[in-house]
């Protein structure tokens, strides 16, 4: 299946009121406003009974699991599910790297919600490599800018490799700086960016770009033949990250999931 990157643009601070809510008010929300028939969504899971409750189209909430069958769940129901009442926070800091990234996919595809923006969705790292490669090649960026770029990418690889050579990042990930912070999953990493480190990446890719270079495939890559115009991919990649820059967000945060 490969390693996959996926990217999401947040304002904390919007998203912070939002998850001051429960668990329960959080699925039945999704239930009305997201779109869940056609991707991973939320899911709230009890270790006691082992039942699973997500959302589903019109404003349907069901549980699942625990050998028994798929039932409806009501909000009336859901006054009497314990799961129901915790804290969304809590469940969040307690769960794993999947509730959180389920969560802001979710999200971004409620039409009422605009502090969260997906940036994109489940691509390969071969691009990271390939941007690295060709600025270095062509010298596009000073030496120590050169590093800065690097240093933004090995946050977000987490030692994975993108086919150019980066030694693997080892000086924190901005989890401290994050308030629902879920515990680590070896299979699924997280990075938070601030918005100073944003707005840097950002300066960065636009230098780049503006030199208007042909992004060619990192040498060391076996996954080119599955790209007929590799440098337009790379460039649809940096084009998404620089939809921050029209983000009108009070608190912007970058966070980025690979595995």
């Amino acid at each position: 299946m490969g390693i996959y990157i996926e990217a999401y643009a947040i304002d904390l601070s919007a998203l912070t009121m939002w998850v001051d809510r429960s668990v329960g008010d959080a699925l039945f929300y999704l239930a009305r406003n997201a779109s869940v028939d056609d991707r991973a969504v939320f899911i709230a899971y009890d270790p006691k009974t082992k039942y699973r409750y997500s959302p589903r189209s019109s404003g349907r909430v069901v549980r699942s699991g625990n050998g028994s069958q798929i039932v409806e769940i009501s909000e009336g129901d859901g006054a009497a599910i314990p799961l129901f009442q915790r804290s969304l926070v809590s469940y969040l800091k307690r769960g794993s790297v999947y509730d959180l990234k389920f969560l802001l996919d979710c999200l971004s595809s409620c039409t009422d919600v605009s502090f969260v923006k997906q940036l994109t969705d489940g691509y390969r790292r071969s691009w990271i490599g390939s941007v690295l490669q060709t600025s270095k090649d062509l010298a596009l960026l000073p030496n120590q800018e050169q590093i800065e770029l690097e240093n933004f990418f090995r946050k977000i690889l987490h030692g994975w490799d993108c086919d150019y050579p980066v030694e693997r990042w080892t000086q924190g990930f901005g989890l401290d700086r994050f308030p629902f912070a879920p515990e680590e999953d070896p299979d699924t990493r997280l990075t938070v960016m601030s918005e100073t480190d944003c707005g840097r990446l950002l300066t960065l890719i636009e230098r780049i770009l503006g030199q208007n270079p042909r992004f060619v495939p990192p040498a060391d890559t076996d996954f080119a033949d599955d790209k007929t115009d590799w440098d337009g991919w790379v460039r649809s990649m940096l084009d998404a990250f620089l939809v921050m820059r029209t983000l009108r967000f009070r608190e912007l945060r970058l966070l980025t999931f690979i595995g």
